[in-house]
């Protein structure tokens, strides 16, 4: 897994807000647990079991699996835009 900076994961998760491969919104309902192995929806390298994994369902019924250093950056930039 490579490990990127702040800014870097910052810019990767705008550019995804922007071409809606992340959602723009909040979670309805959102789990953390232990890493499954599932590609992460922020920086795409799987999640692994040493990993927090956390699961954003929206209001769409749209289901985002992504790690803790993405999901910070994703709620953070969310909330920027709200």
């Amino acid at each position: 897994m490579r490990r990127m900076d702040t800014a870097e994961r910052t810019a990767l998760i705008l550019r995804k807000l922007d071409d809606g491969s992340l959602p723009a919104k909040p979670c309805a309902v959102l789990w953390g647990g232990t890493g499954t192995g599932a590609a992460c929806a922020g920086c795409d390298e799987p999640i692994n079991p040493s990993q927090i994994e956390f699961e954003c369902h929206g209001e769409d019924g749209v289901i985002v699996h992504i790690c803790r250093s993405c999901y910070s950056a994703w709620d953070a930039q969310i909330a920027r835009r709200l």
